[in-house]
């Protein structure tokens, strides 16, 4: 039979606001309706009135213009979308008569836009790389001449897989005023190399509620695949200490090096190169690292003086990776480490989410999590009345975590200039939920001195991991050997799982059985299928030996792990010949019959004729 594709369910269509609310009758003037479920093809309608020529501008935002011919009056708001399906907003739009303005006549309001453009932005890594992650992050300006209200950042990709949501809200961006912006990606694993655009569309209104859309490009360079038998270096992790920075003191960046390729990377060493930002101290800024075998984790350290002049923002350190192969190529790894500098600016508190700890540190759905935060004021002011909300507000960001044993918000009386808080919750992990990497939103609101409320959301990672099910057994007894005879020992690997496992290696090992053939590259096992292993083990003594199957696999997370079971095999010693005598004798208790002559016996015979016995 021809299979059948299910159809894409259709969004919900449902309206939230109009902006503005209240128009003039004989001016008229543009409009905005917000909601969700939008199309090309929908069209705005008042209630009473008829259709607006409507334009689309994102599946959340329609603007149409009001004729200035509108009467008086209180009108509903409709969206008819153009599969016929209609949301009304009632009493939405009011349009009043113009009353004569007494003199003065209040100033207008001051002339312009908000001009929303990028300022600037980092790809981490430097280069992508086919089959991995990458981050973008965008630091978005406001360099018009009026606030930007209920911005809208999003990320548009035709060659790149998003990992979450690519639109970003943002309620208020005020003049001069700058936004950061993260979004992860995938980069396939058949991408060729090059360079490859990424659209930033950056929309949102003013106070009148006019609408403005801008966008920009940025460039993903992609390298090559670790060419096979090769080592390829990267820059997995890189970070400060302490986070953020202040300008004028010493810092330490400490980079996590990786050998994703498949042989040794020798003679590696790490530059950061001379910059405006830092400068090394009591040392230089090359470091020699060494050698990095393949899939192996390097960390380097570097102690550095923030330059006294710096502002808050971010910035970058340029970095530089070289190393040589075994057979004399060269290799080198040019990538960027992102700086928040934060620099006195008066009296105020400042918030930030120093370090973080999960445990178990890779979780998988079904655990029980514990998530330990150190809340940090780096402010120069003590944080009053501290609010801790999980998972943003109203909790809406914890997903797949459920909280247990409190609830979401956390409460601090004060944090004083540069001291530290610890907070820990316990969570569930959603049995549902599916491997990857979660973002948990975490806001913090709290009080500087003035008693002024200051509210900040940042973000934190979670990453989850698929348990692999796996029971390993002997498919048939193995009986009871003896000592000193080769015997086969059964094993084998059922994956019970309903998933496919990437098992690269499956080996068994024992420290008192003499093994041979123990070890078998399997290269992956589906669901409900099974591998079997069938090694030779001589014991020179008797007794329980233990064995350990290592079954060797590839994570979620494509990070090498190994899962041990132990199976036992009882050996025993053959049974000894009797002992007998070095001189032949029978042992004691026992008699050896002698064997008459033959005269002996003829006397014997003579004997029984006579009746004297034989």
């Amino acid at each position: 039979p021809t299979p059948t594709s299910t159809p894409t369910p259709t969004p919900a269509l449902w309206l939230s606001r109009v902006e503005p609310k209240t128009l003039v009758s004989g001016e008229g003037g543009p409009i905005t309706v917000y909601g969700a479920g939008f199309d090309p093809g929908s069209v705005i309608r008042l209630v009473g009135w008829g259709v607006l020529n409507t334009t689309f501008i994102s599946p959340g935002i329609l603007q149409a213009s009001v004729p200035p011919t509108l009467p008086p009056g209180t009108y509903g708001v409709a969206v008819i979308r153009s599969d016929a399906a209609t949301s009304t907003l009632v009493s939405a739009l009011t349009v009043v008569t113009p009353t004569p303005v007494p003199t003065p006549t209040p100033s207008a309001p001051p002339p312009g836009q908000p001009v929303l453009m990028l300022s600037n932005y980092a790809v981490s890594p430097l280069s992508a790389m086919p089959g991995r992650r990458f981050e973008v992050t965008v630091e978005v300006f406001n360099g018009g001449s009026r606030p930007t209200e209920n911005a809208l950042i999003s990320f548009q990709t035709s060659t790149f897989v998003p990992i979450e949501s690519t639109d970003r809200y943002v309620p208020h961006i005020p003049i001069n005023g700058r936004v950061t912006v993260r979004q992860t990606f995938y980069a396939p694993e058949h991408l060729a190399p090059g360079a490859y655009p990424i659209t930033v569309i950056m929309e949102g209104n003013d106070f009148e509620g006019k609408h403005y859309q801008y966008q920009a490009t940025i460039t993903v360079a992609v390298t090559e695949r670790p060419a096979p038998g090769q080592p390829q270096l990267l820059l997995a992790r890189a970070e400060t200490i302490p986070a953020p920075i202040k300008p004028g003191a010493d810092f330490v960046v400490r980079l996590q090096l990786q050998n994703v390729g498949e042989a040794q990377a020798t003679n590696v060493t790490v530059d950061l190169g001379s910059n405006e930002v830092a400068v090394p101290v009591g040392q230089g800024s090359r470091i020699v690292v060494g050698d990095i075998a393949p899939e192996e984790q390097v960390t380097v350290t570097l102690t550095l003086a923030a330059n006294a002049n710096l502002r808050s923002g971010r910035y970058t350190l340029p970095v530089r990776i070289d190393y040589a192969a075994a057979r004399g190529d060269k290799g080198t790894v040019q990538d960027q480490v992102a700086v928040e500098v934060v620099a006195p600016a008066g009296a105020s508190p400042r918030l930030l989410i120093a370090a973080y700890e999960v445990t178990p540190s890779l979780p998988a759905p079904g655990d029980e999590v514990t998530l330990t935060l150190r809340l940090q004021n780096v402010g120069d002011v003590a944080a009053r009345r501290v609010f801790l909300t999980w998972g943003g507000n109203g909790g809406q960001g914890l997903g797949a975590l459920a909280l247990l044993g409190t609830g979401n918000v956390h409460y601090i009386e004060d944090i004083p200039p540069q001291g530290q808080v610890r907070l820990s919750q316990r969570f569930f992990v959603d049995g549902q939920a599916q491997p990857g990497v979660f973002s948990l939103p975490i806001q913090l609101t709290y009080e500087n001195v003035e008693g002024d409320i200051v509210q900040d959301t940042q973000v934190i990672a979670l990453r989850l991991r698929r348990r692999p099910q796996l029971l390993v057994r002997f498919y048939e007894p193995v009986g009871t050997p003896l000592v000193g005879t080769r015997f086969f020992l059964p094993v084998e690997v059922i994956n019970l799982a309903s998933t496919p496992l990437n098992v690269t290696l499956v080996e068994v090992k024992s420290e008192t059985l003499t093994l041979e053939g123990a070890s078998m590259f399997v290269g992956g096992l589906e669901g409900g299928t099974s591998v079997s292993l069938e090694a030779e083990a001589t014991a020179t003594q008797a007794g329980t030996h233990t064995l350990a199957v290592l079954v060797h696999y590839l994570d979620d997370f494509q990070q090498p792990q190994v899962l041990t079971h132990t199976l036992t095999v009882e050996v025993v010693a053959p049974t000894p010949p009797p002992n007998l005598p070095e001189d032949g004798t029978p042992p004691t208790g026992q008699t050896e019959e002698a064997t008459p002559g033959w005269l002996e016996r003829i006397w014997q015979f003579i004997r029984g004729l006579l009746g004297l016995g034989s």
